[in-house]
């Protein structure tokens, strides 16, 4: 491992913290000796360490930042994290506090818990609270409700949704509003303000909901194959 290279890569990417550095070295360890994914540089696996460690430790990197520094397509670069995360066990369960911390709107924190805790008690479909998408949909709710702008990137990036799956699990969180912070009451008056799109990480609005949200096991079970798949390709290429 690049000593250099790391310290360059958390340079430009504004991470001084030891700890986080500490972290993404050891990160960076564990991917060499445990699996190699094929088709990514030495300079993107560190950016995608780094990127781990430091939400590991209770923070955010700059993502647009950490796309170009890596060389890597937005939708390659989470695919590959999430790899990494899941392969290494490094999966951390977020909660609504986190991800108010994460996206630096703390002050809708007990909103959003009033929100999730609403939907947990009422709705009775199997879900596993381990995958974040609960904790960041009923953020993004509280979010909208107090007309406060956050990162969409950072959005779905945090939910590990794709936009129109997020949209969905919005749409399908809005009943458990509570009634003195209730949408509809806003929506039934005579200016109707019209509602913030869920944007693509491509910048483009998704008007359809027509993907099913994964079961954090389906989607963690999914992960898992395609990194193997991508094991067993680089083993036959080397072997040939």
């Amino acid at each position: 491992m690049n000593r250099a290279v790391l310290q360059n890569a958390a340079l430009k990417l504004n991470i001084v913290d030891e700890t986080i550095l500490r972290s993404a070295e050891e990160c960076l360890r564990s991917y060499h000796n445990k699996c190699s994914i094929k088709g990514i540089n030495d300079q993107a696996k560190t950016v995608l360490c780094l990127d781990i460690a430091t939400q590991n430790c209770g923070a955010l990197i700059d993502k647009e930042t950490a796309y170009k520094l890596s060389g890597l397509k937005k939708s390659v670069y989470e695919k590959n994290y999430n790899s990494i995360q899941t392969l290494l066990g490094l999966e951390t369960a977020l909660t609504v506090a986190n991800v108010c911390v994460f996206l630096g709107c703390a002050e809708v924190k007990d909103i959003a818990e009033e929100i999730l805790s609403n939907y947990l008690k009422h709705d009775k479909k199997i879900k596993d609270l381990n995958h974040p998408q609960y904790a960041v949909a009923a953020t993004y709710l509280a979010c909208r409700l107090r007309k406060i702008n956050i990162d969409k990137h950072q959005l779905h990036s945090l939910s590990r949704l794709k936009p129109s799956q997020f949209k969905a699990l919005v749409t399908e969180l809005e009943p458990f509003i509570p009634e003195k912070h209730s949408l509809k009451k806003r929506r039934n008056t005579k200016t109707v303000q019209q509602e913030d799109p869920i944007i693509d990480l491509d910048g483009s609005a998704v008007s359809e909901m027509s993907e099913e949200i994964e079961e954090y096991e389906v989607w963690r079970d999914r992960i898992l194959r395609e990194a193997y798949a991508a094991l067993e390709d680089e083993h036959e290429t080397m072997e040939q």
